[in-house]
C-alpha cells in the first residue's frame, strides 16, 4: 500500500522556513561546499599490463613461459604460452590484441629484456603507444619511467 501527499514540497518548505535553527543558520556558504574533485576517465583496452610467468617443467609440447596481458580498466585477461621469453612473440602477441581489441593507450610492463628491446620499443612508438615500466626495489617501493610519446 502506498501513500499520496501532493503537497510533500510544499510542506518540508514552510517547515524548515518555520525551523529556528534553520533560521540561524542561514544560506549555507561557499566555505560549506566540498571542493570538486576531477574525475579520471580510462576506457576499457585502452591500458595493457603484460608480464611473463614461467619456467614451468617442460610439458610434452615444450612451452615452457606464459605471456599475460591484463586489460587495468575490466581485468580482462589474455595469454599465451611460449617456448621462450623472445621479443619478437611479444610483438605478434601485441598485433593480436590490436586486431582483436584496438590500438591501447599505454602498455605498463616490468623492464625485462623482452619488453624494452629496440624493435618493440620501435613498435610502441610508431603506433603511439605510451611504455610505462614498472619495477620494485624493494616489496613496498614500485618505481616508474615512461617511454613513448609523452615519456622519455
Amino acid at each position: 500500500m502506498g501513500y499520496y501527499w501532493p503537497t510533500i514540497f510544499k510542506d518540508a518548505k514552510k517547515y524548515a522556513l518555520a525551523c529556528d535553527s534553520f533560521q540561524k543558520m542561514g544560506q549555507p556558504g561557499q566555505s560549506d561546499e566540498m571542493p570538486l574533485q576531477p574525475q579520471l576517465v580510462i576506457e576499457p583496452f585502452k591500458h595493457w599490463a603484460f608480464d611473463f610467468v614461467g619456467p614451468f617443467h617442460l610439458p610434452s609440447n615444450q612451452k615452457a613461459y606464459i605471456l599475460v596481458a591484463t586489460d587495468y580498466v575490466i581485468k580482462w585477461v589474455e595469454i599465451v604460452d611460449l617456448p621462450r621469453t623472445i621479443e619478437e612473440a611479444v610483438i605478434n602477441f601485441l598485433f593480436g590484441l590490436f586486431v582483436r581489441y584496438g590500438l591501447p593507450q599505454e602498455v605498463i610492463t616490468d623492464g625485462r629484456k623482452q619488453f624494452t628491446g629496440h624493435k618493440i620499443t620501435t613498435t610502441l612508438i610508431n603506433h603511439h603507444i605510451t611504455h610505462k615500466l614498472l619495477w620494485r626495489v624493494s616489496n613496498s617501493i614500485p618505481l616508474s619511467r615512461t617511454i613513448g610519446p609523452q615519456g622519455i
